[in-house]
């Protein structure tokens, strides 16, 4: 799918029905013949198109360090899914830039989450088409700040995770854990591969030069390093809770049994006074009055004092 976008004056990023100079093109999982299309209208390398349709395709750049168009800025970026398990877990995408002269062109192989909150703030912050190196690095701070968000998303859960240990004994949390730690084991790598391609944009010598577009290349390194460090305290919290988490839901399962095996203790009692007085021989106070309700009488007795002893004991 292929969609147009231009900016206003007042910097809001609008759709459009066709090309224009200097607008915006945004390219969803490309058809063979949308390919075609922008190669031979754009004089694009194919590769630049087709890179994002390989999930596992590396971040780089193409094109900066020289004096030509169309130049490649290619990222990672988080996107949520469900997994086999049915558990929410992030993994990440190839998300490429293409600044092909008179066009910006983004290519993803699906919608990226950034991208409908990055055309909603176009108005406030005045984000304009026809200054590309500023439009490129708006874009990727929000691609940065799709990771941060992620992560405040996971760290939300850990301690929602905490708070449910209290009662833990299924493997509920095991495979929660499990989720998170995948997704953060995807993000300490696209992060780290995302890292060197913004140092290659800050030296390149065509592009991102002017004072204000430097400062905002500096804040996109600045959240992309805020992510790194999150990611790797997030990633030493989880694999302390593995070990918490096995410890807690054995703690607890065995509570469980300690309260069954006292329970059973107790329920004993009355099953062997009512199997000796239920033999066919003489037995002590039989033939007393209201001999059944005293036997029963006595069986409570002997229950509530057993229960006491186990409580008082931490058996109970």
């Amino acid at each position: 799918m292929i969609e147009y976008y231009a900016s206003t004056e007042s910097g809001k990023i609008e759709k459009i029905t066709e090309y224009g100079d200097l607008c915006w093109i945004n390219v969803t999982g490309p058809s063979a013949d949308e390919v075609d299309e922008l190669v031979a209208k754009y004089a694009i390398p194919r590769d630049y198109i087709t890179a994002v349709l390989d999930d596992q395709e590396n971040s780089r750049t193409e094109g900066l360090s020289q004096n030509t168009v169309p130049d490649l800025v290619l990222m990672q970026y988080p996107h949520r899914i469900r997994n086999s398990l049915g558990y929410l877990e992030y993994q990440t995408f190839p998300f490429s830039i293409i600044l092909a002269g008179d066009a910006i062109i983004t290519v993803s192989n699906s919608t990226p989450d950034f991208i409908n909150e990055f055309i909603s703030d176009s108005p406030v912050h005045k984000i304009k088409t026809t200054t590309p190196d500023q439009f490129t690095l708006k874009l990727l701070w929000y691609l940065s700040q799709n990771f941060v968000f992620a992560l405040n998303t996971i760290i939300q859960e850990t301690e929602n995770l905490e708070k449910s240990l209290a009662k833990a004994t299924k493997n509920e949390q095991y495979y929660q854990m499990m989720s998170m730690q995948k997704s953060l084991v995807y993000f300490d790598a696209a992060l780290k591969k995302n890292n060197p391609v913004l140092q290659s944009m800050a030296d390149s010598n065509e592009h991102f030069k002017q004072k204000k577009i430097d400062d905002l290349l500096t804040d996109v390194l600045i959240e992309n390093q805020q992510a790194e460090t999150m990611t790797m305290i997030q990633t030493k919290i989880l694999d302390n809770y593995g070990e918490m988490v096995s410890s807690v839901i054995s703690n607890n399962l065995n509570i469980i049994m300690k309260v069954l095996t006292s329970m059973t203790i107790i329920l004993t009692i009355p099953t062997i006074i009512g199997g000796m007085y239920g033999m066919n021989v003489p037995l002590p106070g039989v033939n007393m009055p209201f001999s059944f309700w005293w036997l029963q009488l006595l069986t409570l007795i002997i229950c509530l004092l057993t229960a006491y002893y186990l409580k008082k004991n931490d058996y109970f």
